[in-house]
């Protein structure tokens, strides 16, 4: 019998930075491995640049519901509204943090 290899986030994003795996596969791939009661185990690991297309992917390929994905691989309901909401989470850090600096430069 062949033996089951669970891959980690950590192998995900080597293979994205070796450029075997796109963006979207990583976002993809790694919402599968998101633990609903915390996100942020998976989510706050992904490189900075793909989290625009985590955010298209929350927003437009699930837009309609669950689809088949290439490897069959589809995120839970659960997965996905945690993930929004890391994401909206991540949205209004970045918003009050920048907020701050312009503040702070103004004076």
């Amino acid at each position: 019998m062949g033996e089951t290899r669970i891959i980690n986030m950590y192998e995900l994003i080597d293979r994205y930075s070796k450029g075997t795996k796109t963006s979207q596969e990583l976002v993809v791939d790694c919402l599968n491995l998101v633990d609903p009661g915390d996100p942020s185990l998976v989510l706050g690991e992904l490189p900075p640049e793909t989290l625009p297309q985590l955010a298209e992917f929350l927003e437009n390929d699930l837009a309609d519901g669950m689809r088949d994905l290439d490897d069959g691989a589809i995120p839970t309901p659960a997965q996905v509204t945690s993930a929004r909401c890391w994401l909206a989470m991540q949205d209004r850090v970045f918003s009050q943090q920048l907020l701050e600096f312009l503040q702070a430069r103004g004076k």
